[in-house]
């Protein structure tokens, strides 16, 4: 008699999933604007869930791939958008990213 395979996908890998996205997408944010620099959000993702399930009790390899692959996938998402939409606009306010000096924008102001 087999025994059955261990979910994988359950509602406790989906909620951590959210969770962890959120609050690495934050930091991440927070980073990027701090810094001018992200970070890869997928071994600390990893690491979380793992700890998180650990003390959850009951996870498996399968549920924490199901959250570290969530989780990472939404943090680069926001970090990716990120750096489209705030990075050089924010870095020019603040100064963290220089013009390019061979425009005629550049040698008017010089």
């Amino acid at each position: 008699m087999s025994t059955p395979a261990p979910r994988q996908l359950s509602a406790r890998a989906i909620i951590l999933s959210v969770i962890l996205t959120i609050i690495l997408a934050a930091a991440n944010t927070y980073l990027g604007l701090f810094a001018g620099l992200t970070i890869a959000t997928a071994i600390p993702a990893a690491v979380v869930s793992m700890a998180v399930l650990r003390v959850l009790g009951g996870g498996t390899i399968l549920g924490n791939n199901i959250v570290q692959t969530g989780a990472s996938a939404g943090s680069s998402i926001a970090a990716g958008d990120f750096h489209r939409y705030l990075g050089h606009p924010v870095g020019y306010v603040f100064g963290t990213v220089r013009r390019h000096h061979g425009t005629a924008d550049a040698r008017a102001r010089a």
